[in-house]
């Protein structure tokens, strides 16, 4: 399902285990980084990126490690994934996690990067649940899309909201500063919920943009290819 800006879908109840793919081309090589920023309320309880590729011991989200390398443009290849247990991410107090696109590369901007997506998958069955492309992006960092719990349902919302720094954890201090109560359910007020991201989140002038291997992550900042899933279950 290819979703537009701030429009959601609700992940079914039987996805245990869900991945964030990332990949985008760019007209350069350009280090891109996708993080996740765990909120619990209006606080900051995990930033899971490069830097810190898993939560604790039994880990409930897991980044499998960072891509150097511009993608093709192909549009098929995840150059960096984020695997997430929604209801162990819930017991640790987190109801929203955004999904952060950074470019490290010094000089480089998003001007740079021709295309983008970031899509959401069955980690079991390998099933896209959701896709949301951008194009014609700006700045040093995207919010590109969240993972939020929003009554007894998860629910996963495209964004593509422009930010400022090239870290995560930059990133990270504008969404929690920002975040307030939204006024009414997202489903019922598509232009509410437009605005609340654009002027809450990243200030009045943003731009709204558009199975378990048991492996151990990659470490931080390696060039090889995406790893399959991540965590290691401890019983």
């Amino acid at each position: 399902m290819q979703l537009l800006p701030t429009h959601n879908v609700q992940v079914p109840s039987k996805c245990a285990r869900l991945y964030f793919g990332l990949s985008w081309s760019a007209k350069a090589n350009i280090d891109i980084d996708a993080s996740a920023v765990c909120l619990a309320g209006a606080q900051v309880a995990d930033i899971i990126s490069f830097q810190k590729l898993r939560d604790a011991t039994p880990a409930s989200i897991v980044h499998t490690g960072d891509v150097l390398t511009s993608g093709t443009g192909t549009g098929t290849t995840d150059l960096e994934r984020i695997y997430v247990q929604p209801e162990a991410m819930e017991k640790r107090g987190v109801d929203n996690i955004f999904l952060v696109v950074n470019v490290y590369t010094q000089g480089r901007t998003f001007c740079d990067v021709s295309s983008a997506y970031a899509r959401l998958v069955h980690a079991d069955s390998d099933q896209e649940l959701a896709r949301f492309n951008l194009k014609g992006c700006r700045g040093e960092a995207l919010v590109f899309a969240k993972l939020y719990k929003h009554g007894s349902k998860w629910n996963w919302m495209g964004l593509g909201q422009q930010g400022s720094g090239r870290t995560a954890a930059e990133v990270a201090k504008a969404l929690a500063l920002r975040m307030v109560p939204v006024c009414v359910e997202i489903n019922q007020c598509v232009g509410c919920t437009r605005q609340f991201f654009t002027k809450s989140f990243l200030g009045d002038d943003a731009a709204v943009l558009a199975r378990s291997s048991g492996e151990e992550p990659a470490s931080p900042r390696h060039r090889a290819g995406v790893a399959s899933m991540a965590w290691r279950t401890t019983r």
